[in-house]
């Protein structure tokens, strides 16, 4: 019975991941949003256990706004592939962006100890500053930077964490790298930041 059972369910999983193939390329072309949901969909219908495409239906969703959709498919993601790092940084993040802390600690943490990023740190250290924990932060930030130089908020958080911390000429160093690397407005908001004579969270505008 369970090899009749193989033989017959086998061949949807393969279909399900020419169609995953398939919905990759769409997205490389620019398709449509309604066909790349409708790929989606048709792959979860081959294959209810593909974790990978519940990972492409929560970050479908949230490109229409719909974020308690996208929260649940990437929850099921994880149920069903514990090591699903797309979508353990994307409960991480959505933990984070609802103010549950210990949350999105917990997530971001799994998903670092599987694969490293720049989003991943950049977040722990997003949650570690919010505590309190500056030291924690600075360090991921500077993570975060490692992995992609050219991620200018870890950079300009790294140069907030120094002056908070009381380093001033870290801090001065940071502003100037961003201005060399044309990022005249952030070095500006940090410059500005550091002239505050009491302790508020770097933050030049709600949207980071």
């Amino acid at each position: 019975f369970a090899y009749a059972f193989y033989l017959r369910f086998e061949p949807i999983q393969r279909y399900a991941q020419v169609l995953y193939v398939k919905l990759q390329q769409c997205s490389q072309d620019g398709c449509p949003h309604s066909k790349k949901v409708s790929l989606a969909k048709k792959i979860i219908d081959h294959d209810p256990e593909f974790s990978l495409e519940y990972t492409w239906l929560g970050d479908l969703r949230e490109e229409e706004g719909d974020m308690n959709s996208a929260f649940h498919f990437h929850e099921q993601a994880v149920l069903l592939n514990p090591k699903n790092v797309s979508s353990l940084f994307k409960l991480g993040r959505y933990y984070y962006n609802n103010r549950s802390l210990d949350l999105a600690l917990r997530f971001l943490k799994h998903s670092s100890t599987i694969q490293g990023s720049s989003d991943v740190n950049y977040y722990m250290g997003r949650v570690y500053e919010k505590i309190g924990n500056y030291k924690k932060a600075n360090w991921h930030y500077l993570r975060s930077y490692q992995y992609k130089v050219d991620n200018h908020w870890a950079l300009a958080r790294m140069a907030a964490m120094a002056y908070v911390m009381g380093d001033d000429v870290s801090a001065e160093s940071y502003i100037l790298m961003l201005r060399n690397k044309g990022q005249e407005d952030l070095a500006n908001s940090l410059e500005e930041y550091t002239q505050l004579e009491s302790y508020q969270e770097f933050r030049p505008h709600d949207d980071e």
